[in-house]
């Protein structure tokens, strides 16, 4: 059994603007204490487990040749480039096709994985993925893994767990009874306090035939023509191209009978917006997290990030968001992080895309 990771690397992070641009996304900032880009801590959290010829990372075009930079440690040839953007579905599919026609007579499991999330311990981490592998190995079945909530958190969406099946190492596998879609805050801390409803991840774990016959009977559009996505079929991009634009959310997970949920035994946390920054980044005495040429008094609980070749001066700001860099500044209420993407959509509108 040839064990792979795919990892989907193909978002613009737009909340976290103006750090964040469609050159230079998320996943290519150091957003941690770390000192390293959010995909090379994902790399490196697999690295003992999968060797890095398995390793493949779908992203956009225009991010190939800066992930092929970032990830000297992958093949090139592991990096591709989807030719259009078209939601996840469709890129697993791809990397579906990929695998498929690379090994077509290997037996063949696959975790997938984010490029922008906080996993510690990562020893901890290794063993729930080994977890849900060998579940999907021995069973015709697609896992994916949910967290346990330790806050009534309304930016995720979540997973009613049902009967436990089994135990790995450790590790609970459950019946996977419903997704749940963001909730508001009452739901949120009713999900608390009843137990049993998980964060969902984004993480998923199958084996190959498994998925291809899965995607073909839920999503016979996309996964018909799973054996055409490959970059030896010169027609490849046409036929991506043509798909519509659907996450394997909607396509598979929540269509699939045979969807399981693995309990995680780690700490997690899903970098979504500048607020997440707040938790997974060393303080100063005022609870400031100050990144680069900063002078900052009488400021706290503040995030001041100076990504420009100016300095960044701050006076008395409490609970805010102040970001700089050589085109841009932007600030807000670190409570409206989430709402950062408004201010790019309407960049958008006023047709300054310069500055994305």
């Amino acid at each position: 059994m040839i064990r792979n990771v795919v990892i989907m690397a193909g978002g613009t992070g737009e909340r976290f603007w103006p750090l964040s641009r469609r050159k230079n996304p998320k996943q290519l900032l150091e957003l941690t204490s770390s000192g390293k880009v959010m995909i090379a801590e994902a790399i490196d959290r697999v690295l003992p487990l999968i060797a890095p010829e398995n390793i493949y990372i779908i992203t956009g075009k225009q991010l190939k040749e800066p992930i092929e930079n970032a990830l000297p440690q992958l093949p090139k040839e592991n990096i591709v480039a989807e030719p259009a953007k078209r939601n996840t579905a469709p890129c697993l599919a791809l990397a579906a096709g990929i695998l498929d026609n690379k090994n077509p007579n290997e037996k063949q499991s696959v975790a997938v994985l984010t490029a922008d999330q906080i996993i510690q311990p990562e020893s901890d981490f290794r063993t729930c993925i080994g977890a849900a592998l060998d579940y999907v190995e021995q069973n015709d079945v697609i896992a994916t893994i949910g967290i346990v909530p330790n806050r009534p958190e309304t930016g995720y969406g979540y997973i009613e767990s049902g009967d436990k099946l089994t135990k790995i190492n450790g590790i609970g596998i459950f019946n996977l009874n419903s997704f749940k879609e963001k909730p508001n805050e009452v739901t949120a801390q009713e999900y608390l306090e009843k137990g049993g409803y998980l964060w969902n991840s984004g993480m998923f774990f199958f084996s190959l035939d498994t998925f291809i016959s899965e995607m073909k009977a839920n999503a016979p559009e996309i996964g018909n023509k799973i054996a055409e996505l490959h970059q030896g079929n010169n027609n490849m991009p046409a036929v991506f191209e043509a798909m519509k634009g659907i996450s394997i959310d909607y396509a598979l997970m929540e269509k699939t009978q045979k969807a399981v949920v693995v309990e995680a035994n780690f700490e997690w946390d899903d970098l979504g917006a500048f607020d997440a920054i707040d938790r997974v980044n060393d303080k100063d005495v005022n609870g400031n997290i100050i990144k680069g040429d900063v002078i900052a008094i009488d400021c706290s609980n503040s995030i001041i990030i100076n990504n420009s070749d100016r300095i960044a001066t701050a006076y008395g700001l409490e609970e805010m968001v102040l970001i700089q860099t050589n085109d841009s500044v932007m600030s807000c209420k670190k409570s409206d992080s989430q709402h950062v993407k408004k201010i790019v959509e309407a960049i958008k509108e006023k047709g300054l895309e310069k500055y994305l």
